[in-house]
Formats: C-alpha cells, sequence, structure tokens
C-alpha cells in the first residue's frame, strides 16, 4: 500500500516532537536553585540547629517554633534573610522567613516558625539557610521587605526522634525541673503501640525543664501546647516579645497556670511583671507553716496518706470591683480560703495556683494525684492512679487493653471540604465525549460509511469526527472552568459572652482558576491583627500516603512566608485547589447569643443558675436570642452545675474504676428544627430534667457515651471511616475530648462490638476542646451553622489577591456563658467548726 507523502512526512517529524517534548519535560523537572547565585561557596555563615520545637518538642500537623544558631564569619554586619524550607502537598517549597542584622563572630538565636506537615519529618528534606538580603518593599512575593540573594549557608535539619511526636499526642508546657504529678497523663497503655492511656485517651507529653528564656517571640511557637504550667522561674525575666508571645497565645485559647513560689512571688507586681494585665484580680495572703492535711482531698485519693504538716499556702482574696470574669475561685480550703483562682482572658484563661507544688515531700512520696488535683484544675477525666499491673486481675480484666480501636473524630474535615461537584462534573464530560467519540470515530461511523458504500472516506470521517469531538471537548471543559474564586470550608469557632475576643480555626480548599501567582490571606484587608498574628498555611489530611517524597506538580516551586506575620502568603497557582488551614482571632464577626428580657423591659440581662433546682424545676432562669448568619441547627445546652463533691475515701486496689468526671453537668438537646437567628429561646422551658417535652436530658456521663462509636463485628485493625451524616456529632465530641467516656473492658467481654475499646484520637483540632470550662460553672452551648444545605461563609475573613474570597460550608459554633464560681465542697469532716481542733491536732 502507499503511503502518502504528507503522512511519511508527518511519521518523520514524530521523534522531533518527542524530543521537544523531552526537552520542555526537563525543563520543568529540573530542581530550581532559588536565591543561590552561581559559583557560590555556602561556608560563610554557620547554622546549627537549637531547639526543635519548645522544649524541643513539635508535632506534625501543628505550628512549631524551630530555634536555629547562626554565625557570621563576615567581617562587617549585614541583612541576611534565615529561611526554613518545608515541602507541602502539592510538591511547592514553603519558605518561612525571617530578615535580621549579623553580628560578626558571634553566635546569634533566630526563631523561625513554621507548620510541619503530616509526614516522617526525619526523613523529610527540611533545611535552614541563610542568603543575602536584597531590599525589595514593592515586591509581593517577598514579605520580609528582602528577597533572597545569594546563599551564604545551608545546613539539613535532622531532629531526633525523640523531638518529633506523633500526630495523636497531646503537649503540656513546664517551666520548672519537676513533673507536679502529671506523670500519669504521659504513660501509654502496656501492650500496644498506640499512644493512648490505659484508662483513657490521648497520652500527652511533658515538655519539662523549661525556662522563661526558652519561650518563642511569636505566639505560634506556642501553639500546639493548650497548657503551660509555670512552676519554677522569675516572671520578671519574661518581658519584651517573648511576655507579648505569651499574652497573644493566652488570648487564642492557652491556659496559663502559675504555681506561686513559697517567697518572693512577684505575679501581682505590675513592675516585675509584663504579664501583669491578665493576671486574676486580687490580693495574696501568705500564711507559713499551714497543716496541708486537711487540704488533702484536693491532693491526693488516699485517705491514708501522710501531708506535710508545714508549708506555704496563699489565698486568694478577689480585688473590690473585680468582675466575677477576673477572678472566679476554682479550689479552696475546708474553712472556704480560695487557693487556686482563675481569670477569663479572650478564649483562654490564666489560673493561680496558692498550694506549693515545689514542696519535695509532694513529690517525694507522689502525693499530687492527677485524677485528684488536675483533672480539677485543667478538667480531664481519665481514671490515672491505678496501675495496670493491678487491673489485670480486676473484674472486667485488661486482657483486651491491646486490641483498642482507633476512632478518629475530625476525619471528616477533608470530605467536607473536597469540591467534587466540579470535578465530578468534568469527569462526567469527559466519559461521555469520549464514549460518543469512541462509536462515532469508531464502529457505528464505519457502520454507516460501510452502508453508504463510503468506505474510501474512512480517514476523511475519522478526521472530522475527531475535529468535531475536539471542539466539543474544549468547548465542554471552557464552560464548566469556573472563572471565579470559590472556597469550601470546615470552620471552629469560640466565644466566650462577655470577653472581646473570639477565636476560630479554619480548613479552606480554595478554587483559584488562574496560573501563575496569586496571593491569600486571612483577616480583614487593611485591619491590623490583634492578639499576634494570624496564621496561614497549606495544609493536608492526615494520611500514611502523605510520605517524606510526596507527589508534586512538574512545575513544583518555592513560596516565601514571613515567620513575624504568616498572615498573607503569595503560592504557586495551576488553576487548582489549594486546601488551607488557617487561624484568626479577633473582635467578634458573628453576633452569638445574648440573654435578653422577653417582655423587652431592661437592659441588664443576666442567666442565673438554679444549682439546687429538682428535676422538674429548670436549672436556668433566662432568655437567649442570637444573630448568627444562619440557624443554629445540632444544638446540645450542657449547663455545668460545678465540680463534684470533694472525697477522702481510698480506692480499692484492683478494682476498675469508673472515672467519672469530677463535675456535675447535665446536657439538654437544643429546637429539634433548628435555631433561627432572632427567635427567642427560653432557657428555663429547656433545661428541666424530668417531664420535658421539649427536649431530652442526660447526665454528662451518660451523654457522652452517645460519641462512642458502634463497630460491630468485634476488632478491627486500622483506620475506619465513620458515616460523614454525623460530623456534626463528632463536632460536639470534640468540644468535650477529655471528657469522652474510657474503654468498657467489662461490656467488651459480652459484646462483639469493637466501639466498646475505642481509643479517641485527632490530628488537626488539638487545643480545641473547651474541657478546661467543665471546671466552673457555665453554660456551653454546641451547634452547627451550614449544614442541612444550607451553606454559610465562614466566620475567618479570606482573601485572594486583596479580595473577599466567598466561601461556603459548615461551622461548629461554641458558646460559653460563665457563670458565678461555686468551688467543691470537702466532707463535713473536714469542715472545721467553732468546736473543731486545730489541724493537726489528735
Amino acid at each position: 500500500m502507499r503511503i502518502p507523502p504528507s503522512y511519511r512526512a508527518l511519521v518523520w517529524l514524530m521523534p522531533v516532537r518527542w524530543l521537544v517534548l523531552g526537552v520542555v519535560l526537563l525543563g520543568l523537572l529540573l530542581p530550581r536553585a532559588a536565591g543561590q547565585g552561581l559559583g557560590s561557596t555556602p561556608s560563610e555563615v554557620r547554622i546549627d540547629l537549637d531547639r526543635f520545637g519548645v522544649g524541643n518538642l513539635a508535632r506534625p500537623g501543628d505550628w512549631a517554633g524551630i530555634r536555629v544558631r547562626v554565625q557570621d564569619a563576615a567581617l562587617k554586619s549585614r541583612d541576611v534573610i534565615v529561611r526554613l524550607t518545608t515541602r507541602d502537598i502539592d510538591g511547592d517549597s514553603p519558605w518561612y522567613e525571617r530578615a535580621i542584622t549579623t553580628n560578626p563572630g558571634v553566635q546569634q538565636g533566630v526563631w523561625l516558625y513554621a507548620r510541619l506537615p503530616f509526614a516522617d519529618l526525619a526523613r523529610m528534606s527540611m533545611t535552614v539557610s541563610v542568603h543575602e538580603a536584597i531590599p525589595s518593599p514593592d515586591d509581593p512575593g517577598a514579605p520580609t521587605g528582602f528577597r533572597a540573594g545569594r546563599l551564604l549557608g545551608r545546613s539539613t535539619l535532622t531532629p531526633r526522634g525523640t523531638s518529633v511526636l506523633a500526630p495523636t499526642e497531646g503537649l503540656i508546657g513546664i517551666l520548672g525541673p519537676q513533673p507536679y504529678g502529671l506523670q500519669p497523663y504521659t504513660q501509654p497503655a502496656p501492650n500496644t503501640n498506640l499512644p493512648i492511656l490505659t484508662l483513657g485517651h490521648e497520652v500527652s507529653t511533658l515538655a519539662g525543664g523549661l525556662t522563661p528564656a526558652d519561650m518563642p517571640d511569636q505566639w505560634q511557637g506556642l501553639a500546639a501546647f493548650p497548657v503551660l504550667i509555670w512552676g519554677q522561674g522569675e516572671v520578671s525575666e519574661l518581658r519584651g516579645d517573648r511576655a507579648r508571645a505569651v499574652r497573644d497565645w493566652v488570648n487564642r485559647g492557652g491556659h496559663l497556670v502559675v504555681i506561686l513560689p513559697p517567697v518572693g512571688q512577684t505575679w501581682t507586681n505590675p513592675t516585675s511583671n509584663d504579664l501583669y494585665d491578665i493576671m486574676p484580680v486580687v490580693s495574696v495572703t501568705r500564711r507559713e507553716g499551714v497543716d496541708l492535711t486537711p487540704l488533702r482531698p484536693i491532693l491526693t485519693s488516699d485517705a491514708g496518706a501522710v501531708m506535710p504538716g508545714s508549708a506555704v499556702v496563699h489565698h486568694f482574696v478577689p480585688v473590690t470591683g473585680a468582675t466575677p470574669a477576673e477572678a472566679t475561685r476554682i479550689l479552696s480550703s475546708p474553712d472556704g480560703d480560695c487557693v487556686v483562682v482563675r481569670r477569663l482572658v479572650g478564649a483562654g484563661a490564666v489560673t493561680l495556683v496558692g498550694l506549693d507544688l515545689n514542696l519535695g515531700r509532694l513529690s517525694q512520696f507522689q502525693l499530687i494525684d492527677a485524677d485528684v488535683f488536675w483533672h480539677r484544675v485543667l478538667g480531664r477525666r481519665a481514671a490515672t492512679n491505678v496501675s495496670f499491673d493491678a487491673l489485670r486481675s480486676a473484674p472486667g480484666g485488661l486482657g483486651l487493653a491491646n486490641t483498642r480501636t482507633y476512632w478518629s473524630f475530625d476525619q471528616d474535615i477533608p470530605e467536607l471540604i473536597a469540591q467534587k461537584g466540579k470535578a465530578a462534573a468534568g469527569v462526567a464530560l469527559g466519559f461521555v465525549v469520549f464514549v460518543l467519540y469512541w462509536l462515532i470515530a469508531g464502529p457505528v461511523g464505519f457502520g454507516l460509511l460501510k452502508m453508504k458504500k463510503l468506505t474510501h472516506h474512512a480517514w476523511v470521517s475519522f478526521v472530522a469526527a475527531a475535529a468535531a469531538f475536539t471542539a466539543a471537548a474544549w468547548g465542554g471543559a471552557t464552560l464548566l472552568r469556573p472563572s471565579r474564586v470559590a472556597a469550601t470550608h470546615v470552620t471552629i469557632v469560640d466565644h466566650i459572652y462577655g470577653q472581646p475576643v473570639q477565636r476560630a480555626r479554619g480548613w479552606f480548599s480554595i478554587l483559584i482558576p488562574h496560573y501563575g501567582e496569586r496571593s491569600i490571606s486571612v483577616g480583614e484587608p487593611g485591619l491590623e491583627a490583634t492578639h499576634g498574628s494570624n496564621l496561614i498555611a497549606a495544609w493536608e489530611p492526615f494520611s500514611a500516603e502523605f510520605t517524606s517524597d510526596p507527589l508534586s506538580f512538574p512545575d513544583a516551586r518555592g513560596y516565601a512566608v514571613d515567620v513575624r506575620a504568616p498572615s498573607r502568603v503569595v503560592v504557586p497557582t495551576r488553576a487548582t485547589s489549594k486546601q488551607i488551614q488557617a487561624e484568626w482571632a479577633g473582635g467578634p464577626r458573628w453576633r452569638g447569643p445574648r440573654p435578653v428580657d422577653p417582655s423587652g423591659g431592661g437592659t441588664d440581662v443576666v442567666l442565673t443558675l438554679n444549682a439546687e433546682a429538682t428535676t422538674v424545676q429548670p436549672l436556668i432562669t433566662g432568655t437567649l436570642v442570637h444573630e448568627l448568619p444562619g440557624e443554629l441547627n445540632n444544638i446540645f445546652i450542657i449547663v455545668v452545675r460545678g465540680q463534684t463533691p470533694l472525697s477522702d475515701r481510698r480506692v480499692r486496689p484492683g478494682v476498675i474504676p469508673p472515672a467519672f468526671p469530677p463535675v456535675v453537668a447535665d446536657v439538654f438537646t437544643g429546637p429539634a428544627s433548628g435555631w433561627p437567628a432572632g427567635t427567642p429561646l427560653p432557657l428555663d422551658r429547656f433545661t428541666i430534667r424530668a417531664g420535658n417535652a421539649l427536649a431530652t436530658s442526660y447526665d454528662l456521663s451518660r451523654f457522652v457515651e452517645r460519641f462512642r462509636p458502634v463497630i460491630p463485628g468485634g476488632f478491627i485493625s486500622g483506620p475506619v471511616r465513620p458515616d460523614i451524616a454525623k460530623a456534626p456529632e463528632r463536632f460536639a465530641a470534640l468540644a468535650l475530648y477529655h471528657h469522652l467516656s474510657p474503654p468498657d473492658f467489662e461490656g467488651s467481654r459480652v459484646s462483639n462490638d469493637a466501639g466498646l475499646l475505642y481509643a479517641a484520637y485527632r490530628t488537626s483540632t488539638h487545643g480545641y476542646d473547651l474541657s478546661r470550662w467543665l471546671t466552673q460553672p457555665c453554660i456551653i452551648i454546641l451547634g452547627t451553622v451550614g449544614d442541612a444545605g444550607q451553606d454559610v461563609e465562614s466566620p475567618i475573613p479570606i482573601s485572594v489577591d486583596g479580595e473577599a474570597a466567598p466561601t461556603k460550608g459548615i461551622t461548629a459554633y461554641r458558646w460559653v456563658y460563665p457563670l458565678p464560681d461555686r468551688p467543691p465542697r470537702y466532707p463535713d469532716a473536714l469542715v472545721p467548726t467553732e468546736d473543731s481542733p486545730a489541724p493537726g491536732a489528735p
């Protein structure tokens, strides 16, 4: 058969075409030497790793502070950029940068901050480099005001294995050398490789031995810590940026617990303490020679423990004019003197402890029980003071302790933000076009030509069909291709009534239908962020698929992030979606619930707790109304009446304790049809525990049982995908994370439900539980805005190239109303009377 000349020419050109394509691909795949000049010798600046995270601990999936030491060998000072390079899920490289002026011959400590990806950080290529700083004040891709020039030094980060936590582990910081009885929170269950407590869930690691000098100079360096225990160290050593960082961290939800020293405390001295403005508004009375025996019920469950007979104790009295939010009593002595007091600060809190927990006898004889003292200060539940060996032969036993089923409570996020509709439409169009093309250009078209005896025109018909369907596919793709920025979101927002700060964390999938680069920012355009910089970073779901070498685009490239203000990034765009995580705090953007007078009279309206109400009487008197941008659904109303009474009973050895939380709280379901904006919600009708036709009521311990997964069929190895329709309930569970029900070993002996031995974990929502609020009287309302087909914009303002990006999705809304304090009661035998002998007397 004769080959047409045109076809011969086409065949001859095919190798040339592939050669050209190969050269283009090679150019795209070659690694870029960003910021590195030709012939540079990277030895002018020495770089050493000082801290990989505060306390040398960091958790993948969270922001971390990484401190390096740089030493310039130049003869004179110069401006340089210190850069930390990681990788995101697209294969692009975030450059976390900071501009400094070197001091030749002197080691300088430099804090860098980055969100660490869910990856094997020990294997991932993370580098720190130093570059000449070239002034570029008008370059949007140079957020520090400098562009990286010649490479002066580079070092690969190799954090120790002990420095990198599992993404599911908790973290508690301690300033001081002692653990203060917190060790039980750190002890994983034996016979399992999961970081879980034997009778609870999340294990926490203690970052101990910290000093004021170890504090970072930006709040995001502390973002992984929900709690800081300040046991030792002079507060006068915390000044300037480091003090501001701690203050910002507290305002954004951190809990600072200060153990007052026995002598020379300066925490209530405004001259010595840069954090004075967030301290509880109290006067402090110091007493020496105090017998701690009457205070034993708030320290240990061992009624036979011999307590120190002479100790220093500080008592707190609210200053005249202090509001309840400025001085809330948490724990008191039997005679009513407050020994633990708290102040609400934005979304966080500062707690002062008047007991001398540094006393050697307390630590030497382990007289501080975590589930007695710290449960009542931090808001925890798990039974921690019973050894595993003692429980082996206990009724119910722990024979199945190594068969716990890992259950994620925040794994709904990727599916909820996935923009599946547009992708599905594109795939459907492509499939239809391909099928029609195959039929018409193939058997159907050839059959028609054969019927018409025109098979000699098959080549022309094939070309025509190819051209027609190419045009159809191109036109359809053009019509389906979005032309505007759009974003889906999942957001968690907290608002404490009476506080001027809302905080929120959100996950966004932002579709940017452009190629090149675009800026993404969090916060109101033109408004300076309060309480430290807002944060924005590339995000990826927790998955074993994201390893040290993720798949990437062929044109993967770097983008700069200013570590001092990481609220704006200029990212590479490829007409695809970019997934980000944002941290925001500021003045309330959503007008949440507020007390109102149903009759319309009066302006100073409050909600009242009726703590001694019978089951047929309302626990709360008052009415609420909200002005949220959508209906509040999936509502739970939690009334915390206070802590359970203290006990001096000894735990019997060999018995599995019930691990009841030390809190008296009731939970009520909200309106089944939702709570529309502007509609009054009469709490005195919804908070009746018996005979309530409007709401179902639960004791808190029974209520959290609903979050226990049902997994029939026995133990399941590996992750279990939950029903996405129950995502709102899992958001409620995250709010009560440290009070989730413990594993039911006894029940598992007679049931094949693997959910009885579940181990709750979280990876993206650390620090966003409200467990601390279960230590003091309050009202908590949990709900969602934007589900049930009602897409509502996120309360977090997101902008692309300076213009607000339209967002739609679901927001987990949590509202807290503080109530007057009610410290727990002591056993009657320990409450002093006029005829009581002096403490310690026979």
